[in-house]
């Protein structure tokens, strides 16, 4: 459960769709080797034949020696992806304060975002179905107020993504808040409203 004043992170099921997200590319490159090398005796049993007057080494040990250097650089790709995803992760945090949600992101250059309560103009969940498997969502909530409106996003502020039942839990409590700030300002005018007829005297009779 959300507190007050806390800090969180988008959730574990985030942390391991990142992983996922990031570990693609070094997944693609070892699938590609993979049929490769179970092509290989169809692929390199001509070409050896037609290579072996221009190029004397063996073609069979060059093409592995190929696959390797490909298989390595994969190795790369997913040390660099875990290492990314568990940063992305790590550097996200959001605080539901008495106020305002305030929010930082980024890895190299931190980016620090505060959006009060009664800015908020709507929030919205979405759920493709890749995310429905993993228990993640996309949170959006839109705001006013910014220096910049014609700027690109500039009046969203985006989990993507986000846990499911995380996101579920800050949309009924940033619409608590919201529907609470409403009523408060429509109280805080009626305290005055009822103010300014008791000093017209006693015609009106003030109800507890």
């Amino acid at each position: 459960m959300i507190k007050a004043g806390k800090e969180y992170h988008l959730g574990n099921r985030t942390l391991i769709f990142i992983f996922i997200q990031k570990l693609l590319p070094a997944v693609f490159l070892l699938f590609v080797v993979f049929i490769f090398y179970l092509m290989r005796n169809l692929l390199l049993t001509g070409l050896a034949q037609s290579l072996s007057t221009i190029w004397p080494g063996d073609v069979y040990k060059l093409f592995d020696s190929f696959l390797q250097i490909v298989v390595f650089i994969a190795y790369i790709f997913a040390g660099l992806g875990i290492v990314l995803a568990y940063l992305q992760y790590y550097f996200f945090t959001f605080t539901l304060a008495e106020f305002d949600i305030r929010l930082q992101k980024g890895v190299l250059t931190i980016e620090k975002i505060t959006i009060p309560y009664r800015q908020i103009q709507d929030v919205d969940v979405t759920r493709s179905i890749m995310y429905r498997i993993f228990g993640v969502s996309r949170l959006v909530i839109m705001s006013a107020g910014h220096e910049n409106p014609e700027e690109k996003d500039a009046d969203r502020t985006i989990f993507d993504p986000i846990d499911a039942d995380m996101a579920e839990e800050i949309r009924l409590l940033l619409e608590r808040r919201v529907g609470v700030q409403v009523i408060e300002t429509e109280a805080e005018a009626d305290a005055e409203e009822i103010l300014a007829m008791k000093g017209k005297g006693d015609e009106y009779k003030v109800i507890d």
